[in-house]
């Protein structure tokens, strides 16, 4: 949605919550308002990428 709001040549990273509070911090933000929806994946019954093979620890 950043993108989408500031468009494609607008670097963007994702932050930490603690980063974002040490950013915000200056500026007097008390309260920081996430919208989970758009901070992770949609859960799904079955993995996304289903493994061929049983991963073998070393």
């Amino acid at each position: 949605m950043l993108t989408a709001a500031l468009g494609a040549g607008q670097s963007s990273i994702r932050l930490s919550e603690p980063a974002l509070r040490s950013l915000a911090a200056p500026l007097d933000v008390e309260l920081l308002v996430l919208d989970p929806a758009l901070s992770a994946p949609a859960v799904t019954p079955e993995p996304v990428h289903p493994a061929a093979q049983p991963v073998r620890a070393l």
